[in-house]
């Protein structure tokens, strides 16, 4: 029994490892190709990304967050990213698996499912958020009238009719309210 507890805490240990640094689990497995298709995507897209943001800075990346096309292809690879990454986390598991008893298959089965829905779950916010702010981008340029150019806005007095001020008499009567000595 104990032996199995091993090796059941190796599987799962090479399965984490493998939500940080994709094709560990493949390699100590022997699947040295897959390993290396594995870690070369991985380091591909972390090197497009510090190369890309090299390249165009934060003002750069301002003016992306801001394009309904970049903010398209943002989401499509987060989306992406979402499905393929806990599939890879899945074969780690699946590629190092020991044979367990049936309540050890049900424990790292549910290890195996956390482990997917903390891999996947920051792209699906990621996606969320570049879908709803082209959406939004989208949205803004629609309501201008082609070739116009947009116009700063201007401060309105708080005093301006249609405004709120602050300073309400109903806000200065609700504050003066729960003022009172019983409070």
């Amino acid at each position: 029994m104990p032996d199995e507890s091993r090796q059941l805490a190796r599987s799962l240990g090479l399965t984490a490892a493998s939500v940080i640094l994709p094709g560990v689990a493949h390699a100590v497995a022997g699947r040295r190709r897959t390993a290396f298709l594995l870690l070369t995507a991985y380091f591909l897209l972390i090197a497009t990304a510090v190369l890309g943001y090299l390249a165009i800075g934060n003002r750069g990346l301002l003016g992306l967050g801001l394009d309904t096309r970049v903010l398209r292809l943002v989401t499509l690879g987060a989306a992406a990213l979402a499905v393929l990454w806990p599939i890879t986390v899945v074969s780690s598991y699946l590629v190092n698996r020991p044979r367990l008893s049936t309540a050890q298959q049900v424990l790292a089965g549910f290890v195996v499912l956390i482990l997917c829905a903390l891999t996947s779950l920051p792209f699906l916010v990621a996606a969320s958020y570049a879908n709803i702010g082209r959406r939004r981008s989208s949205r803004r340029s629609a309501s201008r009238p082609a070739g116009s150019v947009a116009q700063p806005m201007r401060p309105r007095s708080p005093t301006a009719p249609g405004s709120t001020c602050c300073c309400s008499a109903a806000t200065v009567a609700t504050v003066g309210r729960a003022s009172g000595p019983t409070r």
